[in-house]
């Protein structure tokens, strides 16, 4: 008799968001163009082909396009 395992669900799954999505920073971050907060709003312009990072445009404090990891952002709801 043979057992077959069942995959168990991914907890750590979570939907990859598209071009445009709109996201929350989850962490403080530093650019040269000054300091992010986390829960600043930014705007997905570009999500690198692994899914793993993505371009992310700010406008406040200032205008700017920093990478981020995918674990840095959060859907904005």
């Amino acid at each position: 008799m043979s057992v077959m395992a069942t995959p168990l669900p991914n907890a750590m799954a979570r939907p990859v968001p598209d071009d445009h999505a709109v996201v929350r920073l989850r962490s403080l971050v530093g650019t040269d163009a000054g300091i992010l907060l986390p829960n600043a709003i930014g705007t997905i312009v570009y999500r690198h082909a692994d899914g793993n990072s993505y371009e992310v445009e700010f406008t406040d404090p200032v205008a700017q396009v920093i990478t981020l990891h995918a674990e840095d952002v959060s859907p904005a709801e």
